[in-house]
């Protein structure tokens, strides 16, 4: 729970060679904001997001599978890597050191713990169909498999109508966040930029 360092720590301590392995960090599955998402009501009752997932629907988000925003997650960090903005938690990779409790605090399972350098992320968990999916969210993911196709690495695939990467086999080369139509694959980094760049030359081809 205290990353790196106490890691290093114990293993001087117990006389043994510590194994440092890449660094992972939470990645909340969602960026239905209050501008994206559709909210059926205003909610202003007890800051608690699994109480809030009992309410009628699910909550005032329309998709219930979204991020709630109580910050029942901010709670249990004691890490200070969590945020609440606009409507939808956000984690602060430097100060994430994976510990895992805001991933069992989460009443919908929509925090998971990814590699750092895993710059294409796929910022969505709901299971709907299209249809259902694009009535809720302008940015959910809709199954189209485009992102799966575009990717020659097979990385990439949908699977129980959400696309899903395969970090071990992900080059981050930015191809699947290029092609999304709804912008579900969050492109960070460096890999930002090239995403930039391939819709760029997508762009003056149909010119």
């Amino acid at each position: 729970m205290g990353g790196v360092g106490s890691t290093l720590a114990i293993a001087v301590i117990l006389g043994i060679e510590a194994e440092i392995k890449e660094k992972y960090v939470a990645f909340i599955k969602c960026k239905g904001n209050y501008s994206e998402a559709v909210f059926r009501y205003d909610y202003l009752g007890i800051a608690d997001c699994a109480a809030v997932s009992m309410l009628i629907g699910g909550g005032p988000k329309q998709c219930v599978y979204g991020c709630i925003g109580s910050g029942s997650c901010i709670r249990a960090c004691k890490y200070g890597a969590i945020r609440i903005d606009d409507g939808i938690a956000v984690v602060d990779p430097e100060n994430c050191v994976a510990c895992g409790l805001c991933v069992n605090k989460c009443p919908r399972g929509l925090i998971e713990l990814v590699p750092k350098s895993a710059e294409a992320r796929v910022a969505c968990n709901s299971l709907d169909n299209g249809r259902t999916v694009r009535a809720n969210c302008k940015v959910g993911c809709v199954s189209c498999k485009l992102c799966e196709k575009a990717c020659e690495y097979g990385a990439v695939k949908v699977a129980n109508q959400l696309s899903r990467i395969d970090y071990d086999k992900c080059a981050c080369c930015g191809d699947c966040a290029a092609v999304c139509p709804m912008h579900t694959i969050n492109a960070l980094g460096g890999l930002e930029e090239r995403v930039r760049e391939l819709n760029a030359g997508k762009a003056k081809m149909h010119v």
